[in-house]
């Protein structure tokens, strides 16, 4: 069997630790819906007293809102890697282009 060699041209490095400013922020507005979730619901936490003691209706509006953060969150955060993945293949095909030319 002949064997055959590819020979690839030298490209420029590729910066894969910087994050686009987009993806930053989606992540920050992230962190911030949960912890806004987070106040709102802890707010919204029925209290006992010796008169009263909350059902599991009491609750629902309490755990809505912190499953909407965490839900919220984890939206902005997985656009977030969605937008440094893409930049990351960005930069890879222009480094590329570049080498060629």
């Amino acid at each position: 069997m002949s064997e055959v060699t590819v020979s690839t041209p030298p490209s420029a490095p590729i910066e894969t630790s910087t994050m686009p400013g987009m993806a930053t922020t989606l992540g920050v507005i992230g962190i911030l819906f949960f912890v806004a979730s987070l106040v709102v619901g802890v707010n919204l936490w029925p209290e006992t007293s010796y008169r009263y003691d909350p059902t599991l209706i009491d609750f629902i509006p309490s755990m809505i809102w912190i499953v909407a953060g965490v839900i919220e969150c984890a939206l902005f955060m997985a656009l977030a890697q969605v937008l440094a993945y893409l930049d990351r293949i960005a930069r890879a095909t222009e480094a590329r282009i570049t080498a060629r030319v």
